[in-house]
């Protein structure tokens, strides 16, 4: 009966050693779908765009709404600190727009 009892314990100390061996392999480098079979990089794979284009119907709104502001500058509409502070926002979107996007993306 000892033997067995030996036996049990030899067998789960080399399954608990095989379980942890296992444990520790390296996971194999995913192919690079930008790559062909022999490693060269593909020319002939489709391109798509990170977003859409916009629209020329956006475009329109936005050259309105610009143009709006800057007419409501020259009659005085609103102060020449709002204006500054409007454009000011709308400089910084477009300088940090692209690294939010991207950013977002890459989550």
């Amino acid at each position: 009966m000892t033997l067995a009892f030996a036996r049990q314990g030899l067998s789960a100390a080399l399954l608990a050693s095989a379980l942890t061996l296992a444990a520790c392999s390296k996971t194999p480098p995913a192919a690079d779908p930008a790559l062909d079979a022999e490693g060269f990089p593909s020319v002939y794979r489709p391109l798509y765009a990170a977003t859409t284009q916009m629209t020329n119907d956006e475009a329109a709104s936005q050259q309105q709404s610009l143009s709006g502001l800057a007419a409501r500058r020259a009659s005085g509409a609103i102060s020449e600190a709002e204006y500054r502070r409007r454009v000011a926002e709308m400089r910084a979107l477009g300088a940090n727009h692209g690294t939010e996007v991207l950013q977002e993306m890459n989550k």
